[in-house]
């Protein structure tokens, strides 16, 4: 029990720093934040944030922010499937469903930095080809 509890801990923990370790500085660093939202949302006609506007730039702003938003959550289900597990007491339907939610929580999480990677190709190949 102690030994599926460590391992279960271990790579919650691990799959949380791995995933979300500059997302989450970024966040915690409240003037960077606001640099990026300024930079991505800026109307470009003299606000009170200043510079330009840059559709691709809104774009991968709220892209980030969804990215990081869907992440926590799949972490968060990936640490509640953990928990499901350690606590099923060995009946075999519990079992099986905790490893269900981890299963899908992992998958979620491998969805979103896919889709982060193909997200940032698309949006880099626009501005080469537009820029």
């Amino acid at each position: 029990m102690i030994k599926k509890f460590l391992i279960v801990a271990v790579a919650a923990v691990s799959l949380l720093t791995l995933t979300f370790a500059t997302p989450v500085s970024a966040l915690l660093n409240e003037t960077s934040l606001r640099n990026e939202a300024c930079e991505g949302i800026n109307a470009g006609d003299g606000n009170a944030c200043g510079g330009s506007s840059d559709p691709f730039r809104v774009v991968n702003v709220i892209i980030n922010i969804l990215s990081v938003i869907v992440g926590v959550v799949a972490v968060i289900f990936l640490v509640l499937g953990g928990f499901r597990y350690i606590t099923s007491g060995g009946d075999s339907g519990r079992v099986g469903s905790a490893k269900s939610t981890i299963i899908y929580a992992v998958i979620g999480l491998i969805i979103v930095a896919v889709a982060q990677v193909i997200v940032n190709l698309v949006l880099s190949e626009s501005v080469r080809v537009t820029g």
